[in-house]
């Protein structure tokens, strides 16, 4: 799946949308109905907070947004990738780097180290129970931060051409044709 965003708006609009019925409504789907927490567990796990995203939009730090993964378990704990288009990638390390500090603080296991992927180097936070889990790579004018390493690594391989993109197949071309994707500010769209 793939939820994209040209704007904190949009972004927000989701959010909203989510408070107001996504999380009761899975509440309501499984046979316990429990508050999750989901907000939190995957800020946690990424070290990007919904604040940071809302004032990177509003101070033009990222102009598009893009989340993306692979199944729909959410609630047991799911790969999610964030793709941030930025126009000044600086705050958004500067923040990654003031949460791996937090995290050593609260988290003797934390681990902090960075891997070579097919000449890509990708920065790798993480503990063993995956309390923290965050990957992250710097691709021209995008910054992907994601809790997955097989996730960054598709990413990678994607960008490298060793695997289709999104935007190469049929389906998926086929009905951005029919409804294309605007730029309103207000605008997004979500593909299953």
């Amino acid at each position: 799946y793939l939820v994209h965003f040209n704007s904190w708006e949009a972004t927000g609009n989701l959010y909203d949308a989510s408070q107001k019925w996504m999380e009761p409504l899975l509440r309501m789907m499984t046979e316990d109905a429990r508050d999750h927490g989901l907000l939190n567990k995957y800020e946690s796990q990424a070290g990007i907070r919904l604040d940071d995203l809302k004032q990177w939009f509003s101070d033009g730090t990222i102009t598009e947004m893009t989340i993306t993964g692979s199944d729909f378990y959410v609630a047991e704990g799911t790969d999610l990738t964030l793709i941030l288009k930025t126009t000044n990638a600086k705050p958004i390390n500067t923040r990654l780097q003031q949460w791996v500090a937090d995290a050593r603080e609260q988290h003797a296991d934390a681990e902090d180290r960075s891997f070579n992927y097919r000449g890509v180097q990708i920065f790798a936070r993480y503990t063993p129970s995956r309390t923290i889990s965050s990957f992250a790579v710097q691709h021209e004018d995008h910054i992907i931060v994601s809790n997955s390493h097989v996730g960054i690594r598709r990413i990678v391989d994607t960008i490298q051409g060793r695997l289709p993109s999104l935007a190469s197949a049929a389906d998926y071309q086929y009905i951005t044709a029919v409804h294309p994707p605007t730029n309103e500010a207000d605008d997004g769209y979500l593909y299953l």
